[in-house]
């Protein structure tokens, strides 16, 4: 008896599942069920079959399918392959961007300036920790000097210039509930609660850059009357023509939606009502996206603009704006062409553009492709903020600013920068009481590279942590990964400080800060990837060739 009271035991302990009932297709379409979507397909099966041609098993099929060479997604008719590639929708996109004047192969690669070796000799346990070691002994000998890490700056210090942010200090309260307030006025669907205090504070550091201007309400607009087109002096009989209006170009590199490219040049907007300015934001994304930005400078309400009396204002205008969308990969894209593109009837009213550059959250080595394309055009740039984002799936061959840890790999660039971005991938977010939370932002990033940065290879980040030569340096896993992730940042930072002609970070006169330097832009517990690339230039410093003297960078010798 008492076997058979334990076997019943043993059976409710693990139930076994009921089996997945799937719903019944509707009448006239395929019975096959797409389990993305969660619904049957929707095309009408064959004749006398209970599948469409598309998803009729291999064996029922009377001619051979084969995947489509463009876009792998779905199959043709082996025999019907030549014809379908004409007419492919994907080979009809691919087509229509290369026919572009800014689309050229390959101009931003950084493979034809470092081409890869392959593995001398793959790294054990005891070469990962002495690497490790460099890491440490490197960024503690260079990062802290660029990027301060106390206490002030990683709470309410980061965020004080930017009160545009929902998380400000109390000081900065109305100005970060004027700023949440806007977004809802104006219905701009910029994501969810942690999203807009990034925006936000993205949005406070480009004031503090002069990319903006300092004052958060609306300005107001003096009555001017409107110059005539052309004024001619009786005497000489020479036409006087009116001055130019300033050109404030927003550029929004990997934008997908483009929500951060439509806030700030929606800022920047409700500036230029009281000025001779124009607006223009330009998206760049190499695919396409759902609820973008044009959708809403499209709707425009006139009611938003109305000011009521006695009332302060956030100064946001998204109804003044020239925009465009570009399609194109990073990789191919030529940015003169991309500044540049204007009408000979337009370019002849409008000033030479002051281009500010916006990327926030550029994964991996997108990130240095973007900053690759500005070389021909840093000359005409006003400034920049990058958010880095994504270490771990970062490349050597593509990344910028590789001579500044050149004898931090002693050599073996290519080997020892596979450990770094491994150990970089395992930033997690930490939460307000110091537990560790999932980020839901970059999870799909980091599992896309969760067989490279698997802790049970023998030079994964919690190996080397454990080792006793390690412990004595007092460095948690965590903040190794951390401090891998701002060695690959200090060498972006120099790139844009040498060769975008960027320099060091100083105030000027109106009390903004010109130059180049890295800022924890938000805290750790709403991203771990809070690190911003911000620059800015004055005016008079635009037109200087490099900006600036090259920086010599800051090594250390060390023996492998």
């Amino acid at each position: 008896m008492s076997s058979m009271i334990d076997a019943d035991a043993s059976v409710d302990a693990h139930p076994v599942p009921p089996p997945i009932t799937l719903p019944t297709p509707p009448p006239g379409s395929c019975h096959s069920y797409q389990q993305r979507k969660q619904r049957f397909c929707r095309n009408p099966p064959l004749h006398n079959q209970l599948f469409c041609g598309n998803h009729r098993p291999e064996g029922e099929s009377f001619h051979e399918m084969v995947v489509c060479h463009i876009d792998p997604t779905h199959k043709v008719r082996k025999d019907k392959l030549k014809g379908h590639l004409k007419v492919c929708t994907k080979g009809k996109q691919i087509r229509a961007v290369e026919s572009q004047p800014f689309y050229r192969p390959n101009c931003n690669s950084g493979k034809r300036l470092c081409p890869l070796s392959p593995l001398s000799q793959p790294h054990d346990i005891s070469s990962s920790i002495a690497f490790a070691q460099r890491v440490v002994t490197f960024y503690k000998s260079t990062v802290p000097e660029i990027l301060k890490e106390d206490k002030s700056s990683s709470e309410e210090g980061m965020i004080l210039p930017g009160r545009d942010s929902t998380e400000g200090s109390s000081s900065s309260s109305s100005s970060s509930s004027a700023f949440t307030a806007a977004l809802k006025k104006h219905k701009v669907p910029a994501g969810r609660a942690h999203h807009i205090v990034q925006q936000g504070s993205m949005v406070g550091w480009l004031r503090e850059y002069g990319l903006l201007r300092k004052e958060r309400t609306t300005p107001k607009i003096q009555s001017v009357p409107p110059p005539k087109e052309t004024l001619v002096c009786e005497p000489c009989a020479v036409v006087k023509l009116p001055p130019p209006k300033i050109k404030e170009t927003f550029i929004e590199l990997g934008a997908g939606r483009g929500m951060l490219g439509l806030i700030v040049s929606s800022v920047s907007a409700a500036e230029a009502e009281s000025q001779s300015m124009v607006t223009e934001l330009v998206m760049v994304e190499r695919g396409s996206s759902r609820r973008s930005a044009e959708t809403r400078i499209r709707n425009k309400v006139d009611d938003f603009s109305v000011v009521k009396p006695m009332e302060v204002e956030y100064a946001f205008n998204p109804n003044n704006i020239k925009h465009r969308r570009i399609r194109c990969d990073l990789l191919n894209l030529w940015m003169p062409e991309v500044v540049g593109e204007e009408s000979p009837q337009s370019s002849a009213e409008l000033s030479p553009p002051k281009v500010s550059i916006l990327a926030k959250h550029l994964c991996g080595h997108a990130s240095d492709l973007a900053l690759r394309s500005l070389i021909p055009i840093k000359h005409t740039l006003k400034g920049l903020a990058f958010a880095m984002c994504c270490h771990g799936i970062c490349r050597w061959d593509e990344l910028v600013g590789r001579e500044y840890i050149e004898d931090l790999c002693a050599g073996r660039g290519f080997e020892d920068f596979e450990l770094l971005r491994k150990w970089g991938a395992g930033v997690k977010v930490v939460g307000v009481n110091g537990e560790e939370i999932e980020d839901e932002e970059h999870v799909s990033n980091r599992e896309g590279s969760s067989t490279e940065t698997s802790d049970s290879s023998f030079t994964g980040v919690a190996k080397v942590c454990q080792s006793p030569e390690f412990k004595a340096l007092g460095i948690s896993k965590n903040e190794l990964s951390r401090i891998s992730s701002r060695v690959i940042d200090y060498c972006r930072l120099m790139f844009v400080r040498n060769e975008l002609g960027f320099g060091v970070g100083q105030e000027v006169e109106n009390g903004s800060t010109s130059g180049s330097k890295m800022v924890y832009y938000c805290d750790q517990s709403i991203t771990p990837q809070n690190l911003l690339v911000i620059a800015s230039r004055r005016e008079e410093e635009r037109n200087v060739d490099g900006g600036g003297k090259r920086q010599k960078s800051n090594r250390i010798k060390g023996e492998r």
